[in-house]
C-alpha cells in the first residue's frame, strides 16, 4: 500500500502559483524537488515531516520563464512525478 497519496497538480497550466494535496497515513518525510525539462533543480522545498492526514504544498516561482517542469516528491520508499506547466 502506497504511505502517501499525491493529487494532480492544479491549477495545470498555471500561472502564478501551483499546488499539490498531499495526504499521508502516518507521520512522513518527503523531499519535493522542480525540475526544468533538462532535469536542472530549479527549486528544493525544505525536507518537511507530514503528519498524519492531509496537507497542501504550493509552488509560486520567480524570475521562470514559461515552460515545462516536474515535481519529483521522494519518500524512503516511494518517489512521484507530476508534470507542470508555467504560462505567463
Amino acid at each position: 500500500p502506497s504511505s502517501f497519496i499525491v493529487s494532480n497538480p492544479y491549477p495545470n497550466p498555471f500561472n502564478p502559483t501551483v499546488s499539490v494535496d498531499i495526504s499521508v497515513d502516518s507521520p512522513l518525510s518527503v523531499d519535493a524537488t522542480i525540475f526544468d525539462a533538462r532535469g536542472k533543480i530549479v527549486h528544493s522545498f525544505d525536507k518537511t515531516i507530514f503528519s498524519t492526514g492531509s496537507h497542501t504544498l504550493s509552488w509560486t516561482p520567480l524570475d521562470i520563464l514559461s515552460g515545462i517542469y516536474f515535481l519529483r516528491l521522494s519518500t524512503a520508499s516511494e518517489t512521484v512525478t507530476h508534470k507542470l506547466v508555467l504560462l505567463k
